[in-house]
């Protein structure tokens, strides 16, 4: 899996190291780091995490780009540029020029060739319909679907902008109320039935209020 050089030695004598420490999150920042990465066979256990400082977590990507070839190295090349993305409070990796450069464009050559081998003739979809088209659910997968939904929370805001959503499809709600809509200052108008626009400086016609009804199908 990995080449036998001395940047594969320098990685886990890092790693060795770094177990043998009494580490916490609770104490201070710290991030998980997987030994052997996932993408390369590796899992979510204990014995296949360590914690690491963020300058610590970095360099060892670093090191598993060139612990590494061909395809796992197009992987560990996405990792670090993901890595490198990541930003918070706590810290900030910046890579030098010639090293983003470098890793960048082996992340995009990456990404482009795993493109083009799910795309086209490449693809065992290519040209079939989509295995779902014209399919009908059943009653019981219908009652199986509605009861995984079932009580799933939603906020109280999320809630009020179903509801706004559903009655402005059905063409029960004001949409744009009062929001002056046009450059010159207008804004739409009606009166239950018709929509127009007037400029915001004029008073209101008689049996008008402000909004407009939308009746979407």
């Amino acid at each position: 899996m990995f080449i036998e050089n001395k940047y594969t030695k320098t990685y886990f004598n890092i790693i060795r190291s770094r177990q043998t420490l009494s580490r916490c999150k609770k104490d201070s920042y710290y991030e998980s780091h997987h030994i052997i990465p996932r993408c390369l066979g590796g899992d979510n256990k204990k014995t296949n995490l360590v914690l690491l400082t963020a300058k610590e977590h970095y360099l060892c990507h670093l090191l598993l780009i060139k612990m590494t070839e061909g395809k796992a190295r197009s992987k560990m090349c996405l990792g670090l540029k993901c890595l490198s993305q990541m930003k918070n409070h706590k810290q900030q990796r910046r890579p030098t020029s010639r090293m983003f450069e470098r890793f960048r464009i082996e992340a995009n050559k990456a990404i482009s060739d795993n493109h083009a081998r799910l795309s086209g003739p490449a693809n065992p979809q290519y040209g079939k319909p989509s295995p779902n088209r014209g399919v009908v659910m059943s009653d019981e997968q219908k009652k199986k679907i509605s009861n995984a939904l079932k009580g799933i929370g939603r906020s109280e805001t999320h809630k009020q902008n179903l509801v706004l959503n559903h009655r402005c499809r059905r063409g029960h709600d004001v949409w744009n109320k009062g929001k002056k809509t046009g450059p010159n200052g207008s804004m739409w108008v009606n009166n239950g039935s018709v929509n127009k626009k007037i400029k915001s400086t004029d008073p209101l016609p008689e049996g008008y209020t402000k909004g407009r009804i939308l009746a979407w199908r």
